[in-house]
């Protein structure tokens, strides 16, 4: 008998997309091109709930939909 697979889900630590977060974060505040940052996750198939659950920065994530003060 054959185990059946499990989808693929983000571990709390995924570093690749804590780095996504990252970079966006930035693209989205300091260069002032939040929706390009946002057609980026898009395109990547990701949301902002995918980064949370990776364990992104707060801050980061809050740079990327505007909410950073």
């Amino acid at each position: 008998m054959q185990k059946a697979k499990k989808k693929k889900t983000h571990q709390p630590a995924d570093y690749r997309l804590q780095g996504i977060a990252a970079a966006l974060g930035e693209l989205a505040d300091a260069h002032l091109e939040r929706d390009l940052a946002r057609m980026v996750l898009e395109s990547l198939e990701v949301t902002i709930k995918d980064l949370q659950l990776a364990g992104a920065d707060a801050y980061d994530l809050e740079r990327i939909t505007g909410e950073a003060q």
